[in-house]
């Protein structure tokens, strides 16, 4: 079913229907705002993702910078953090200045336009049937609100 999906370079439309569920974040659990919604798909769904994401995953593995940490198999904070204290270590040996410049990108893709992650998968070389079979899991989601979330009625 997925190699059919991948020929026609079609996510299917059942694989897109999410339920959301509220989910406690921290502090007062009687207001709504300590509450985060989270999207439950099909566990098909989770596995065709799965399958896409091991395939950008070794189209990419060279196209990358070593260095890039974020999102990468067997990389992690961990590496990022050895390898900067190996170069300031370096650098403060060989009397040289050390500086840092440090930035929050952990919601930088949930505002990602995907007609510019579209155009940059196509720029990376990505073929047309990948990059439509990407625009198409972006395309026509669907959520809702179960009947009951944890015995509110919605």
């Amino acid at each position: 079913m997925i190699n059919h999906c991948f020929d026609r370079s079609e996510f299917p439309c059942r694989f897109k229907e999410a339920q959301d569920v509220p989910v406690f974040k921290k502090k007062n659990i009687l207001d709504t705002q300590n509450y985060q919604p989270v999207s439950i798909l099909p566990c098909t769904s989770k596995t065709f993702e799965r399958t896409m994401c091991d395939q950008l995953t070794a189209f990419f593995s060279n196209a990358f910078h070593p260095f890039l940490a974020a999102f990468r198999l067997g990389f992690g904070c961990q590496s990022t953090l050895l390898r900067l204290v190996e170069d300031w270590c370096r650098a403060l040996d060989n009397h040289e200045f050390v500086a840092a410049l440090l930035m929050d990108h952990s919601k930088a893709f949930d505002c990602l336009p995907h007609n510019l992650l579209v155009g940059k998968l196509e720029a990376y070389g990505l073929s047309k049937a990948s990059v439509n079979l990407v625009s198409s899991y972006q395309s026509s989601r669907k959520q809702q609100a179960p009947n009951e979330v944890l015995g509110w009625k919605c």
